[in-house]
């Protein structure tokens, strides 16, 4: 009987953790409008592809702040889309008042050439 109760205890305190960690969790916020930054006519001319990883706040209003940029690859694509991607996050658009922090999100830049222009 002793061993029951503390199978059940322990069963219980992982249940409360695992149920407060979840309520702590970030939830993304709902995208309104998201216009794709252009890409950069220096990677265009390379054929650079790449996939740059972003991380921002969002205010009341929806509207994005303190956008960061947090990883990029391949290496040598490293501050090749920045300024275009800065440009389009200022017309990035959130449901209102819905603030939220450290929102992280992918951008994959990829050229698709034409068949026969490969």
């Amino acid at each position: 009987m002793r061993m029951v109760m503390k199978l059940t205890r322990v069963l219980l305190s992982f249940l409360l953790l695992t149920l407060s960690a979840s309520s702590f969790a970030d939830v993304s916020p709902r995208v309104i409008e998201r216009t794709f930054p252009l890409y950069p006519v220096e990677a265009a001319a390379k054929g650079m592809d790449a996939d740059v990883k972003i991380k921002f706040d969002v205010d009341k209003n929806g509207r994005v702040l303190n956008p960061e940029i947090i990883s990029v690859s391949p290496n040598d694509a490293k501050g090749v889309f920045d300024s275009q991607i800065f440009h389009a996050l200022k017309k990035w658009r959130y449901e209102r008042g819905k603030p939220a922090k450290n929102v992280v999100t992918m951008l994959r830049f990829r050229i698709n050439l034409p068949q026969g222009n490969q």
